[in-house]
């Protein structure tokens, strides 16, 4: 049962990763008539730590003793 809540939650965490980088490929960046650069930065990083999330739990999933 632990197995599959850990499963669920990389599959979860993976999905979540993909789609902020989805989102900030699809939303892209434009520079303002001030001369600024836009863009959602903040999915660049939420999408690794989601990535690296996922990662842990498929790592940690794969390595606990079976019950």
């Amino acid at each position: 049962m632990r197995s599959n809540l850990c499963h669920l939650a990389s599959y979860a965490a993976f999905g979540l990763g993909s789609l902020c980088f989805w989102l900030h490929h699809r939303i892209g960046g434009h520079l303002d008539a001030d001369g600024f650069l836009r863009e959602p930065f903040w999915l660049l990083p939420m999408g690794w730590f989601f990535a690296f999330g996922g990662l842990s739990f498929l790592v940690a999933s794969l390595f606990r003793p079976k019950q």
